[in-house]
Order: structure tokens, then sequence, then C-alpha cells
């Protein structure tokens, strides 16, 4: 190992100390990945276009699925599972106050007209039985399961829900993440109560995943709503009465029904259907997932078995899983969950009013290429991947593009040495080049962000990295609200963040981090003219090769431009007692990563 190494692997086990606050956790233990061929996959988020045959990295191997939950009840060592996670960035019940990041907390007892399968990440039925694309793109036809109801006696589900639905996630003042995608719907023609047309503005390629868990985009009552005010369609909002009875009582159609929350501290479910559920059959008859941000606190629960599941980082992970042998388990999700990367602030190259061309980062055409490429040739990427993520990640190289998401440029393969291979002197050399011989600083903000506990680490990493080719990273504890109100407000100049964006959609990522707010932009990462009209493009772009060639000039772009830092493709892993939890399938890409909580298996073992 190399000095930088050295440095790296002593910083890393020093973490704990040195943050003090260990932000947040997704445990650790599995086995390495697989390196081998990357399993076929439907590619129901590109439109139809095909995966290429060149791939960056491998899927882990999925796991088996369980035969079925036919456990006796007298065999349960408790009635109730406790899941203790990382405290939700936005901690209320209802959905359209708050971003993606936080729908896990509604898995248990909301449905979607789509979902992920646990095991493949295929989009496949839940609300919805079958759909179907006409040939512009413009309009998605859905045939509805019969027979569904929701929880406390609101009545069938039918047609007449799902519009509602689509009009309080698009409401004035909705924060729902994704409503760039979501809200690209001109109206609801409802054909029957079992049958739907939705009639997009624009064509829409990749809708099914805005009608996913995967956008957090989940179905309501009407009926609940109704009774307590409805919805005024003249000021595009709910009632109060509305918003009030969601919030005492959000009635869906899942497994679970929601009993009730103490702020930050826990939520409570218990079976909604005791004779059973039209979809799976839970084995524990209530659920608890439990808030703690400290990442000790929810250690020091775990091992009381106060909960039964926990986050944590893979050092603790894997010592807690060799600590009693058979006892404590790692889970990891059945693919990858998030792209862990580092990015800028102040990429506002196409909002004049806003941008800042005097930061080196930012700087216009190729002096700012060249600075942020300098910056990737100076991160040992093997080095971290070892000594951080113990080898159980897979290498990113271009924001949102994955093999079995998008089309693959094998040129991003054959070019990624030259423009992001570890060469420190190269990295020297093009900082001098850009007329920044001596470095200049930058300042990282640091707070929890629930299922990635590695973003601390991450930040400390970059500081040694750069730290070699003259570049000063300032880090500084802060609240996730003060740093996301800069995001918003474009006021966040000279700053990096440690990133984890979520294994999604790739047009959703670009509208989500390329695109200015009138078009669905909510982060801002890097603006330019260029990328926003090809988004425009992509969005009325329904033939799949052609859909090809736009990704191929967004790819190109993201990848020559070094918009970011690129890292891994992680997946999510918790870490259980086996005396309460076998076996937890979940893909950890769902809204809030961890989703498919029916699917929890109870002992024996």
């Amino acid at each position: 190992m190399n000095r930088y190494g050295r440095m790296i692997q002593s910083a890393l086990m020093l973490l704990p100390a040195l943050l003090l606050l260990t932000f947040v956790a997704a445990c650790g233990g599995a086995e390495a990945p697989a390196e081998t061929a990357q399993p076929a996959a439907a590619q129901p988020a590109s439109g139809g276009a095909p995966a290429a045959a060149t791939q960056p990295t491998a899927m882990p191997e999925t796991q088996d699925q369980p035969s079925g939950n036919v456990v006796d009840e007298s065999q349960l060592p408790t009635d109730k599972v406790i899941l203790g996670l990382i405290t939700p960035i936005d901690d209320t019940v209802v959905p359209w106050l708050g971003g993606v990041d936080f729908v896990y907390q509604h898995s248990p007892f909301m449905e979607y007209l789509v979902q992920l399968d646990p095991y493949t990440s295929e989009w496949i039925p839940m609300l919805a039985k079958s759909w179907e694309m006409n040939a512009t793109g413009d309009v998605w036809t859905f045939e509805l399961e019969e027979g569904i109801q929701f929880h406390r006696d609101f009545g069938e589900f039918t047609a007449a829900d799902v519009e509602h639905s689509f009009k309080l996630t698009c409401q004035k003042g909705t924060r729902a993440s994704y409503k760039g995608g979501i809200c690209n719907v001109d109206h609801v023609e409802t054909l029957d109560p079992y049958n739907i047309r939705v009639h997009m503005v624009k064509p829409s390629a990749e809708y099914l995943f805005y009608a996913a868990e995967s956008a957090g985009n989940m179905i309501y009552s009407k009926a609940q709503c109704d009774q307590a005010g409805g919805f005024d369609d003249a000021e595009n909002v709910a009632s109060e009465g509305c918003t009030n009875a969601y919030y005492e009582a959000l009635a869906g159609t899942g497994p679970y029904q929601y009993d009730g929350r103490e702020e930050e501290v826990h939520v409570d479910y218990s079976l909604a259907f005791p004779d059973g559920h039209w979809r799976h059959d839970p084995v524990y008859p209530e659920m608890r997932n439990t808030w703690v941000l400290e990442e000790s606190t929810r250690l020091a629960q775990f091992r009381a078995e106060e909960t039964h599941m926990t986050e944590v980082n893979r050092d603790l992970g894997d010592k807690l899983e060799a600590e009693e042998a058979g006892k404590f388990k790692i889970i990891p999700s059945n693919g990858p969950a998030q792209q862990t990367a580092f990015r800028f602030g102040g990429m506002f190259y196409a909002d004049a009013e806003n941008y800042d061309p005097d930061f080196p980062v930012t700087a216009p055409g190729e002096i700012g290429i060249k600075v942020r490429k300098a910056l990737n040739k100076a991160v040992d990427r093997e080095t971290f991947k070892e000594e951080l993520y113990k080898g159980r990640v897979w290498d990113s190289k271009v924001h949102a593009f994955h093999p079995t998401l998008t089309p693959w440029n094998p040129k991003w393969d054959d070019d990624w040495e030259e423009e992001y291979g570890y060469d420190l002197e190269a990295s020297k050399q093009l900082l001098a080049e850009a007329g920044y011989p001596e470095g200049f600083k930058i300042t990282v903000p640091m707070y929890p962000f629930p299922g990635a506990p590695e973003l601390p680490q991450i930040a400390q990493f970059m500081q040694l990295a750069w730290a070699e080719i003259g570049v000063e990273l300032e880090l500084r504890d802060e609240d996730r609200a003060a740093v996301v109100a800069r995001r918003r407000n474009k006021a966040n100049h000279e700053t990096a963040l440690a990133t984890t964006p979520s294994f999604k959609a790739v047009e959703a990522q670009i509208m989500l981090f390329n695109t200015p707010k009138e078009d669905g932009g909510v982060v801002f990462m890097y603006e330019t003219a260029d990328l926003q009209n090809l988004y425009h493009q992509l969005q009325v772009t329904v033939d799949p090769v052609e859909r090809e060639k736009v990704l191929f000039q967004i790819g190109d772009i993201k990848f020559y431009h070094h918009e970011w830092i690129p890292l891994f493709w992680v997946p999510i892993e918790t870490i259980v007692n086996t005396n309460y939890i076998c076996e937890w399938p979940f893909p950890g890409w769902e809204g809030g990563d961890l989703g498919s909580n029916e699917l929890i298996e109870g002992p024996p073992c």
C-alpha cells in the first residue's frame, strides 16, 4: 500500500472519533459482489432501448425467493418486529409534504400502480395489473385490479382514486421529488372503474418509473378525503380537513395499516387484513419503525434487542456478524441502490443570474473542465473501495447511467483511464494549466442521510486525496435543512458535497440534477444549455434507437465535462438479528430505498 493509501486507512480508522457524530448507516458484511457477467434484465426505465453488451459493472447475484410465509405465529419470538432506522429527513405521514427520500415509512401500508420486483428490479404489477404505452408515448393505458379494499372501510380502490391521487401529488405547494415527471399528466380518462388512460402533456417513455414507488407516487383513498372536506379543484389544493384526515389516519391498501406515530421517535403499523391481504401476508402481526440519528444509539438498541434490524457502517456490520456466529446477519439489497459521488455547488452555466465564473471548479469552458478533471485524477478509487467499502461495490462512471437502465457507450470504458484514472502528477499538471498551481479551498457541509453511512467518510477521504494536490477542504457539520435551502436558492457556491443519488431511471435523474426548476429540477448539479436542450429532446423521443442517440450525447457531456466525482454503485446493507428476522428481499431503489417490508421472514431460519 502506498503512503497515500496508508493515510486513508489511518484516517478511516479514526473517523468515529474525528467526526464525533457518525452521521448515517446502512451496514455491511455480505460477500463481495460476484465478478460475473451482468444478468439480463428488463429495461422498463429506458423506454425500451436495448442494453449495450459492454458493461462497466457487475450486478450482485440475487437471493433465492422465499417459499412463502408459512410460519406458525406461536413460533414467533414477538408480535411486533422493530426496525431501527435513521431519522427520516421529512418526518410526516402526508406524502406530498416531503421528498421521495422519506417514503420508506409508507412502504408497509401504501401501494402504487406499479412496483419493483424485489429480486430482479423489473416493473411488475401492483394496483395496476397491466399497462400499455401508445406508439407516440403520450398515452398510457392501465387495467386496474378489482376488489382491492382501502383500510378503515373506505371502500374499494377504483379509477377515481388514481385520478384523485395524481391531483394530491401535483397540487400547489407539493414537495414531491419527481413532480416534473409525475405531473406530466394532462388528464386521466376513466374508461370504467377499472380501466384508465393517462394522457401526458409530453411523451413519457419512462412513465412506469413515475407510476411506481421509485418516484413515491402512491395511491390514496378519495373517499377518505371527500369525507373530510375534499379537494379544492379551483385552488388546486387539498382542503385542510382532507390533509388533517390523512395526517391522523392515512388509509392505504397495503398489508399493514398505519396506527400512528410519535414524531421523530417511531411509527407503528398493524395487520390491515387479518384474514389475508390480496398480495402478500406478512409474518409479524405488528411492525414499528424507530427513528434514531446517532449510530451509537442505534447500535446499543440493536444489541439490547430493542430493535431487530438496523443500519450501521460496514466495519461495524462486519464486526457484529463475526461477533456471534449465526445471530447477526447482513442482508444487502438485491442490486445497486445508490450511486456514491462528490458533487459541486454553483455549476449553473445556463443560469446567468446565479452563475459565478470566478470559482475554479465552476470556471467557464475548458478551464473548469480541467480543474474538475484534475480533482478526479487525484482520487485513488481502488484504495477507497477496499478500505471503506470492503470491495462490496461496483465502479460508477457516469451520473445516472447503468447498463441495466440505459444503453451504455463502450467509449466511456475505453477513455476512463485517461479521463479519471488515478495520477497525481497529471492532476497537478492540469491544475497548473488551469491557472491554479497552488490549489484552492472548498467548503464541504456534512449532515445525516438515511441509508448512506459512508457519507462522512467520503468527505474525509476527499479531504486527504485533494490535500495531495494543494486543494483544501473545510468540513463543516451542518443541519441538512440549511444545506438544502441553500441548494434550492442556488446559494451553494464554492461548495462540494458527498452525495448518494438512488439507482433510478436515467431520464428522471437528468431532470432532477441537470434541469432548471421549471423543468422539474431540484438539485441543480450541472446546468448547461446543451444538457437542457438534450433533455427536452429526450422527453419527446420514444423510438429506442433515437433515444439511444440522445442518451449517448447526454452521457458524453456528463463524462467528458467531469460534472462530478463518480465513485461507486453501492448496495444498501442492513444487519438483522436472526432470532427475529431470517430474510428480507428488497431491491434497494424503491422511493426511500428500504421497502418491501411485508416480505420480512421470521424464524425458524
